[in-house]
């Protein structure tokens, strides 16, 4: 069955039994599909300011702790969200914006159902490096590039590439944060330095060991949303990305 509008993906998803639970570390960042779900709430870390109107819309349950790091795994260790998820009626189903094997381990514990992939699925896939081997593998076009040790990039080594493509990308492979963090543009020697000082700052307390050197392709920046199911392939329509813009950008090195 194809879906073609909104409306459509409402009319199937409405079937989805029980409840759906959002967690985010703010209420708004979760907020996306509510209107497209029979019964929807949203669990958060943030009590921010928005609350009272998106309260208008779906309940919002806001975690008590206030240690740790800010991402879904604090939220779900929360005592109060924890005895909140559990008098939702089941089947209870956790929308996140990215799994990881501590909210999985969290989720299991807590009879949860996860919307999207866990961790063993998706690591494969959004590996950098892996990647590319599983490209090469199936035969995919891929961009002009190599990759290789961190060690081995050497400013004689990003200088060839440099002379070769022009401007070259260099993404991190063992980052797996998001918005374009890991990801450095390179055509003269201070934007290299830069990326050996990120390397530096961010090797403490994880393993950084390879990097992807590519040709950097002039044109519009676009992407474009998929998810594999069993039934087929869901894909939304290309669509462009705002890439650097001042306002949203921060001034300084991450």
């Amino acid at each position: 069955m194809k879906i073609h509008s909104l409306r459509g993906a409402q009319e199937i998803l409405r079937q989805v039994p029980g409840m759906v639970v959002g967690a985010g570390v703010t209420a708004w960042a979760r907020s996306g599909v509510a209107d497209l779900l029979p019964k929807y709430e949203v669990v958060a870390f943030k009590d921010s300011s928005e609350l009272g109107q998106l309260r208008n819309s779906f309940p919002v349950k806001v975690a008590h702790k206030r240690l740790g790091k800010q991402n879904t795994g604090s939220i779900l260790a929360d005592e109060g969200i924890q005895a909140y998820l559990k008098g939702l009626p089941e089947p209870r189903w956790l929308f996140v914006y990215k799994s990881s094997k501590k909210v999985e381990e969290l989720v299991d514990r807590l009879g949860l159902k996860l919307v999207g992939n866990r961790s063993e699925v998706r690591d494969a896939y959004e590996d950098k490096r892996q990647f590319r081997v599983i490209g090469e593998q199936v035969g995919l076009p891929l961009v002009d590039g190599e990759t290789l040790k961190i060690e081995e990039l050497t400013e004689e080594k990003a200088q060839e590439y440099v002379n070769q493509w022009g401007k070259i990308v260099l993404q991190l492979t063992d980052y797996s944060r998001g918005g374009g963090v890991g990801t450095f543009f390179i055509h003269k020697q201070d934007e290299f330095a830069d990326f050996k000082n990120f390397v530096r700052r961010r090797s403490k307390g994880r393993t950084l060991e390879w990097v992807n050197a590519t040709r950097f392709i002039e044109g519009t920046q676009a992407s474009i949303a998929g998810c594999v199911t069993r039934h087929g392939v869901l894909t939304g329509v290309v669509q462009g990305q705002i890439m650097d813009q001042p306002e949203l950008t921060a001034t300084h090195g991450a």
